[in-house]
């Protein structure tokens, strides 16, 4: 009887310490990416723990709006207490529609035949059109200067400029 009474107290407990997340509480993050005041679609926004800190790093995507709400390990779940450095990044989709099934496979057809810096030549022009969307310093983590400390005290918005990050 003893031992099955032990069990039960150390079963109670884990529970929970596991309820209670051992004292490592999250807090919701939610907010705003603009561009020179336009929202900014499909941009990954990611909290990673400043100096001093602990804990994981937290991402989001940026919907049409340019809000987005954070989580560290499942949807919905929010970012640990403290200060963090905030990158964000956007990479350049290479569109395709507006070409037709045709010229689709004649882009295909050159690669195969082995025409791949043609290809490569194309789809860099397209990048070079879309580039700078976001300026790279904001996507860098030794060089953003954008930081938030957690919990917040509303929306957090992330305000950036072209001209700050060229």
């Amino acid at each position: 009887m003893g031992a099955c009474r032990r069990a039960r107290t150390v079963l109670a407990a884990a529970v929970l310490l596991a309820g209670a997340g051992c004292g490592r509480q999250f807090y919701p993050v939610e907010g705003v990416v603009t561009l020179d005041g336009k929202p900014v679609e499909g941009a990954t926004i990611s909290f990673i723990p400043d100096e001093g800190s602990q804990g994981p790093v937290a991402n989001g995507l940026t919907r049409k709006d340019g809000s987005f709400r954070l989580e560290t390990h499942r949807a919905g779940d929010g970012v640990l207490a403290g200060t963090y450095k905030v990158v964000i990044s956007k990479t350049p989709a290479i569109e395709f529609h507006g070409l037709s099934d045709n010229e689709i496979r004649e882009m295909a057809l050159k690669q195969e035949m082995g025409l791949r810096a043609k290809i490569k030549k194309e789809i860099e022009g397209q990048l070079r059109a879309k580039k700078g969307e976001i300026p790279a310093v904001y996507g860098d983590p030794a060089r953003s200067t954008l930081k938030v400390t957690v919990p917040t005290t509303g929306k957090v918005r992330l305000e950036l400029q072209r001209s700050g990050g060229a």
